[in-house]
């Protein structure tokens, strides 16, 4: 799942055991949407928005309880329709190799 907002990124913990890690309330809403829906790419409203992508690309699914989350944005599925559309994607973000979009989209 994707999500925008704010986040602290960096080490956590003593020196002799410490990690780098992502903590917030949308690290965690990503969290959420990738274990509730496993085969599909989804993402907030806030994502959606500032995608650049056209809304057709996106369909709102039902809105299910997240673990840790009181009031959860609208969520999106992300989807490409067809070949063009796929490589109008790839050729507007600067993929020069289409197999790697095509990877990252499902």
């Amino acid at each position: 799942g994707f999500t925008t907002g704010q986040a602290f990124c960096g080490v956590v913990g003593h020196n002799l055991r410490h990690e780098y890690t992502a903590i917030g309330a949308k690290v965690n809403m990503a969290a959420r949407l990738m274990m509730n829906f496993r085969d599909k790419i989804t993402c907030d409203n806030t994502t959606k928005l500032r995608s650049g992508v056209t809304e057709a690309n996106f369909t709102e699914v039902p809105a299910i309880p997240l673990k840790g989350i009181e009031n959860p944005e609208q969520i999106f599925k992300f989807s490409i329709r067809d070949n063009s559309q796929l490589e109008h994607y790839c050729d507007t973000h600067n993929t020069q190799d289409n197999s790697v979009c095509r990877e990252l989209v499902g």
